[in-house]
């Protein structure tokens, strides 16, 4: 069996076309993992298929909800360049934005994933300002700012510390200005 040990609470896929809709079920049940290995070797099969788009994504949400944020931000990114008409594009630029702040750190640490996520959801505000989740990226962007404001706010307060009141006085003026 190509599912291994987890066949058994997995309906009989008989064909590819059944494997979407079984992966869907597992999704809607919760099993994001089952939904991966159903998901995977489907894409890799059935690249000309006219739903791969709707498996990519699939595959995304599940790696999503399964707290797998580098191979959803692969999935996305692969949905976004590989089927940009696809029905799911808009729906996976915010996703991505998802991807990326899953994999941010604390304002105590490196925001590069941050920024990404930032940098994410303003271009998906941009190019889908219609979009359901469209007013979810404004929460969305509210939080990173407020992550990125912190970690500035904290380096400044770092250097009032140390005395070294200049370099901090430039933070504390970079968050009013940029935050």
């Amino acid at each position: 069996s190509v599912l291994g040990c987890g066949a058994a609470v997995v309906p009989q896929i008989h064909n590819d076309s059944d494997r979407l809709n079984v992966a869907r079920r597992m999704y809607d049940k919760g099993d994001y993992t089952l939904a991966v290995e159903i998901l995977t070797p489907y894409i890799s099969s059935a690249a000309g298929a006219g739903d791969v788009d709707q498996a990519i994504y699939l595959l995304g949400l599940s790696h999503l909800k399964a707290k797998e944020w580098a191979s959803a931000e692969g999935d996305f990114q692969r949905l976004l360049r590989d089927y940009p008409e696809s029905d799911s594009a808009q729906s996976a630029a915010f996703r991505l934005g998802e991807a990326y702040f899953g994999q941010s750190r604390g304002p105590d640490f490196e925001q590069e994933f941050t920024l990404k996520a930032l940098e994410q959801w303003m271009a998906y505000r941009r190019d889908a300002p219609e979009h359901w989740l469209a007013s979810e990226s404004l929460t969305r962007i509210a939080e990173c700012r407020a992550r990125l404001a912190t970690k500035l706010y904290r380096t400044g307060d770092l250097y009032v510390k140390l005395k070294e009141y200049a370099p901090a006085k430039i933070y504390f003026k970079n968050v009013m200005t940029q935050y």
